[in-house]
């Protein structure tokens, strides 16, 4: 059951570090004539170590820098240290910094961007962390932010959103590690009757449009009765036809990519996708990461059992069995190994369709459905949410298991 869709899986470096952001405050206008931004951000940071400096990284092609804080000009520097390949660092210390807070502003051209999945379109212009946007630096944590975009288009995004005339606000306040968002020159939309999910579109046929609506819908509601009700509320689900090699999901908003058709391949990324809205809460930089990308990959193989029979599962188990054979063990495995988003999604996953078969389907999804209701994020919290509802035993062999 191959995917080319993931949550986040850039290699991670590992460091401790006392500084921990807090909150982005943006200013972002959008000339799509021009195919240039300028953005102005006010970064927050709830804990900043004395004496130190901060490291970003931002766009390589970035230029027209300006930083200030308390009203005052701070110093900076700016070299070729990159993270996600298109991208350079700028160091500030932290000395000069007042109220633990500083605003950097910056433009850009949207020409510059080199990622063929993410390049320049004139109707639909997506900005996330595989684009270092926004200055990122994912060693201080989790952040919430709130954006104004001054545009001639429509936006979508992760968040909350408000528009009125040319200037749309887009905020979140759950705890994220990216500030994604598409800006539409000819957006179309189409919400659910419940209004669970709103999808956002520029090219799709009625009857592509109509069969998406359709299948959202129902994973959407599938996974409510199966976990409970998501946190982020409705689901944003933009979907364009560039067949590019990668599909995501943040908090409440997926960015789904499709051929001209929505082949079945594309519903079970969708449906590994939407699974996301549960299973994201675990640390993106560690192994612990498999209770996001197992957990996602095995719900979307519960709805591929239901739509296509025992059959298209069994397939689907051994399809698993056979990417995982040879890996190393989930337990402590380093993100910065190329095998580790195939060890936490698809061994990660095999794990869970394991499980199931010893404990049976009603036990697995009561483990499930505790773990994401108790808000849970750890290995430790699922081997002791197993425990009492299966027994110790399987909670043992259970950790075994991931570290085998």
């Amino acid at each position: 059951m191959p995917k080319i869709c993931f949550l986040f899986c850039l290699l991670l470096p590992q460091f401790a570090h006392t500084q921990s952001l807090d909150r982005y405050t943006g200013d972002l206008r959008v000339d799509l004539e021009k195919r240039q931004i300028s953005v102005t951000w006010e970064i927050q940071f709830s804990d900043l170590a004395a004496a130190d400096t901060l490291h970003f990284y931002v766009q390589e092609a970035a230029f027209d820098f300006s930083l200030q804080s308390g009203q005052k000009d701070v110093p900076f520097e700016i070299t070729e240290q990159k993270f996600i390949g298109e991208d350079k660092s700028i160091f500030i210390p932290t000395a000069d910094l007042s109220d633990r807070k500083f605003t950097l502003s910056y433009q850009n051209s949207l020409d510059s961007i080199r990622n063929p999945n993410f390049k320049f379109r004139p109707n639909w212009t997506e900005l996330n962390i595989y684009t270092a946007w926004f200055p990122l630096n994912i060693d201080y944590g989790l952040f919430t932010y709130e954006l104004d975009v001054k545009t001639a288009g429509t936006v979508a995004g992760s968040g909350v959103l408000q528009a009125k005339n040319d200037t749309f606000s887009l905020v979140q306040n759950i705890p994220v590690f990216d500030i994604p968002l598409i800006i539409f020159k000819n957006k179309n939309s189409v919400t659910t009757a419940d209004g669970s999910v709103e999808i956002c579109y520029t090219d799709l046929s009625p009857a592509v449009r109509d069969t998406i609506k359709t299948t959202a819908e129902k994973y959407f509601n599938d996974y409510s009765e199966m976990f409970g009700s998501p946190d982020t509320g409705k689901l944003v689900l933009a979907v364009n036809t560039f067949d590019r090699n990668i599909s995501f999901a943040r908090k409440g908003f997926i960015s789904l990519s499709l051929d001209s058709i929505f082949t079945p391949q594309k519903a079970e990324t969708l449906a590994h996708e939407i699974a996301h809205l549960w299973w994201n809460a675990a640390e993106v930089g560690t192994w612990e990461d498999w209770l996001n990308e197992g957990s996602a990959e095995y719900a979307s193989m519960l709805i591929l059992r239901e739509e296509q029979g025992e059959e298209s599962y069994e397939n689907a188990v051994k399809n698993l069995e056979k990417r995982s054979e040879g890996l190393p063990p989930i337990e402590n495995i380093d993100k910065r190994n190329p095998q580790s988003n195939t060890v936490l999604t698809y061994k990660g996953a095999l794990l869970l369709v394991r499980l199931e078969q010893k404990i049976g389907t009603e036990k697995m999804q009561s483990v499930l459905r505790k773990f994401y209701l108790a808000e849970e994020k750890t290995t430790a919290a699922f081997l002791r949410i197993l425990e009492n509802t299966a027994g110790e035993e399987l909670s043992r062999e259970f950790l075994v298991s991931l570290q085998e």
